[in-house]
């Protein structure tokens, strides 16, 4: 099984999805019926052949599991330009799903991107208009995000390696940008570089590439707003240590080169969220010959790349998504611990944790959703 596959499978690609803002009960509704979702997390959770979602409550840690079935490898994603949550279904299923909180978070509508298309994000820029990563694609599709109505295509080719699709992974929308992570990797393995493209939001038109220091941008890119950039973590090629984390300038998108280095670390980075400019957190993978890779959620400092704390340690692939709370004040973990799986909640102020045992969300949790601050 080639490398990406196989850690993909084992880590399963972190499934963004969203607190969605307002009291609930377990039914997902509110006691007057505005603002549905305040205070709950969505996590994507998945056993490798089935996959479902559950709620968890920020306050008292209520959880509301198996909410309904999904494809065993999604992802989730939360607009706050339609106030909608939205799944990502990948190879397999190759479809959008529109979530309602309103009705206990089921699945109301669904929509084809392509067979065999694998979608990867959905980054929306309008309330009529989204652009959806296609691992299986050359072209970005521009759809309606609440219907799918089929708006176009943007054509990437010209960026891909050599076979021929470019792998758009990821995406930020940050003020008129959209940016794409294209990770150009060629039997699941980087190819010689990895880049960024900034899209006009309003047209697709490529405005620019970025190419990073490293390769294969494996982790959600996210917009950390206490630095005012663009957060970029590059794996490169797992059980090498040749990644690294950098910064994106929105102001001209220029580059900051490592801030972070897997060399340093001496492991790989699948995930990191940035609280401040002297603090943040990742988790890193090290490989063991012959007995596999651990995985560990360590602090660092953006501003002198330095390792400066563990907060946990598992054997195996046990930790795979990071998520901070919209407030920034907790750190939330999927923890897939074979005996004990579920979500772990740190205090991001002195790094102790909050749950006593992981909060069981049914399957074993992959990733978490939170509602984008007002």
């Amino acid at each position: 099984m080639p490398e990406r596959q196989s850690y993909r499978r084992a880590v399963l690609i972190v499934v963004t999805c969203s607190l969605v803002t307002v009291g609930c009960d377990a039914s997902g509704g509110g006691p007057d019926g505005n603002g549905l979702g305040r205070g709950q997390a969505l996590v994507v959770t998945t056993d490798y052949q089935t996959g479902s979602y559950a709620t968890v409550d920020m306050e008292d840690r209520g959880v509301v599991a198996d909410i309904e079935v999904i494809h065993p490898d999604a992802v989730c994603r939360y607009d706050p330009i339609t106030a909608t949550m939205y799944m990502i279904s990948r190879l397999g299923a190759d479809a959008v799903e529109v979530l309602d909180p309103e009705n206990g978070w089921r699945v109301t509508y669904e929509y084809s991107v392509g067979p065999g298309s694998n979608p990867q994000d959905l980054a929306v820029v309008s309330v009529e208009r989204a652009y959806v990563l296609r691992y299986g694609d050359a072209r970005l599709a521009v759809v309606h995000p609440l219907t799918g109505a089929w708006l176009g295509e943007v054509d990437l080719s010209d960026w891909a390696d050599s076979d021929g699709v470019p792998e758009a992974a990821w995406a930020v929308v940050h003020a008129d940008w959209v940016y794409v992570a294209i990770q150009r990797l060629t039997g699941f393995l980087p190819s010689e570089y990895s880049s960024v493209l900034v899209l006009d939001a309003a047209s697709g038109e490529v405005e620019r590439e970025v190419r990073l220091t490293g390769t294969n941008p494996f982790a959600r890119m996210r917009y950390s707003p206490a630095l005012d950039r663009i957060v970029v973590s590059e794996a490169g090629r797992f059980g090498e240590l040749d990644g690294g984390l950098e910064l994106i300038d929105p102001a001209d998108h220029s580059l900051s080169g490592f801030v972070l280095r897997e060399q340093d670390l001496g492991g790989d980075i699948v995930d990191a969220v940035i609280v401040d400019d002297t603090k943040g957190y990742a988790v890193l993978a090290v490989t063991q010959p012959g007995h596999g890779r651990i995985t560990s959620v360590i602090r660092f400092d953006p501003g002198t790349g330095e390792k400066t704390g563990v907060l946990a340690e598992a054997d195996g692939f046990d930790y795979s998504f990071l998520e901070l709370s919209p407030d920034a004040s907790q750190l939330w973990i999927t923890d897939r611990t074979r005996t004990a799986p579920g979500v772990r909640i740190f205090d991001t102020g002195d790094d102790t944790e909050i749950t006593s045992v992981p909060i069981s969300t049914g399957l074993p949790p992959f990733m978490i959703c939170f509602v984008d601050k007002d």
